[in-house]
């Protein structure tokens, strides 16, 4: 009786570390991405990768149009083709989509880290 007692104890205390880290970091990761009106970092090099995508019947180029430094199409592709997709196919804007989509994922990934420790 004791060890079901301490196991739904431990249970719970895990569900509220959890839910305290998902809000915790969902608000100040939100706080970062609200503070500027488009894509942090590398934005628009992935935006303009998406808009050469879709100018490319989503066949990936060689080269992305970014500044017009012949940079190679080299990065990892799903992201760019999710934001490319959702733009063509939903009506979804680009500069939507390439800020809220990295913050829900990451947002979503903070339960999973938890269980790595």
């Amino acid at each position: 009786m004791k060890n079901k007692i301490t196991h739904i104890v431990q249970t719970k205390s895990e569900v509220i570390i959890i839910i305290s880290a998902i809000l915790l970091g969902g608000w100040i990761r939100l706080n970062y991405v609200l503070s500027a009106d488009f894509p942090l970092n590398d934005g628009g090099l992935f935006y303009t990768m998406a808009r050469d995508l879709i100018a490319n019947n989503f066949k990936v180029p060689l080269f992305t149009t970014y500044n017009q430094a012949n940079i190679p199409f080299a990065y990892p592709f799903l992201p760019v083709y999710c934001i490319a997709f959702l733009n063509q196919f939903f009506g979804v804007d680009l500069l939507d989509s390439l800020r809220f989509l990295p913050l829900i994922f990451n947002i979503s990934v903070i339960p999973f880290v938890y269980f790595l420790f």
